[in-house]
């Protein structure tokens, strides 16, 4: 269950946190036509972890 927490957990921030580094380095990006539905996109993902976790731990506990 820890794995699927953590990996869940990874791939979840993964690409919010990817955009922060793309916008440090690259601030051109924001000039994008699509980039605010982008971002919508991977904060929502990003969001949505805390909705996942207690699924998985209804599924995976002990009883």
């Amino acid at each position: 269950m820890l794995f699927i927490v953590v990996a869940l957990f990874a791939v979840c921030w993964l690409p919010l946190q990817s955009y922060n580094v793309l916008q440090a380095v690259f601030p051109s990006i924001n000039e994008y036509t699509y980039i605010n539905i982008i971002w919508f996109c991977c904060d929502w993902l990003a969001m949505s972890n805390s909705c996942c976790n207690p699924i998985i731990y209804g599924i995976y506990s002990v009883r």
